[in-house]
């Protein structure tokens, strides 16, 4: 991923800020990003689904300003189509909880270990705006990475269903750019761009433990139509 000043200044401060706990995400990924399988890949779009479902909720419950386009941005309808076109029934996947940007007001579903409970207003952002873009720097950035890893997966099986992972489609690069403008200009102040730091270090921290936990020890989706992802280990029957 290339950025610098013509993305931002707030985007160039991120990326060095993060540049370790990135590196450290990618490499966390990398046991279910070598699928050699339609089941493998249903795995890897589980994990993903896990950290993907509560902040992008949360987030969509934020005061973002309308120049950012939140409805265009997204992507969990697009995850969910790919898991459906792979098998993947239910609506019950597990997800991360605790994460830093949810706040220690984050829910548990009943009897769904680990998922996150739908519906409802999340927390205010900790911290305000700084928190928010920090996120969102951790979050949109991930559409970069997703198009690097869509061309990687299908040069293995093919043509997959691949919605989520390829972001934005054209305009990712453009609204990655036009994102990290419109940072610079409502994030203000050391401590808000302090906050922003600190929410995109520990976004890519948990993002880590949650995929390294996770990696490995998924039910995949079944050789018939339906099936469905959830923390065990094994090839359903």
């Amino acid at each position: 991923m290339t950025q610098g000043p013509r993305h931002g200044l707030l985007w160039a401060e991120l990326r060095e800020a993060t540049r370790a706990g990135h590196a450290q995400a990618e490499a966390s990924l990398v046991p279910l990003a070598q699928p050699d399988s339609l089941a493998g890949y249903a795995a890897l779009l589980c994990v993903l689904w896990g950290f993907q479902a509560p902040l992008e909720r949360w987030l969509g419950h934020q005061e973002l300003p309308p120049a950012v386009g939140w409805p265009a941005r997204q992507r969990l309808g697009a995850l969910a189509a790919d898991l459906t076109d792979l098998g993947v029934t239910g609506t019950s996947l597990p997800e991360a909880t605790g994460l830093p940007a949810l706040g220690p007001g984050t829910t548990t579903a009943p009897g769904v270990p680990g998922a996150a409970a739908p519906g409802g207003p999340g927390p205010a952002a900790p911290g305000g705006p700084g928190a928010v873009w920090g996120t969102l720097y951790v979050t949109e950035g991930a559409t970069l990475g997703g198009r690097v890893l869509r061309r990687h997966i299908e040069g293995r099986l093919g043509p997959v269903p691949a919605r989520f992972l390829d972001g934005h489609g054209d305009r990712t690069q453009p609204m990655w750019r036009e994102l990290g403008q419109l940072a610079d200009r409502y994030v203000h102040g050391e401590r808000d761009r302090q906050l922003a730091r600190q929410a995109a270090i520990q976004a890519f921290a948990a993002f880590s433990m949650w995929a390294g936990g996770h990696a490995g020890s998924w039910v995949n989706i079944r050789d018939s139509a339906v099936g469905g992802c959830s923390p065990g280990g094994g090839k359903t029957s």
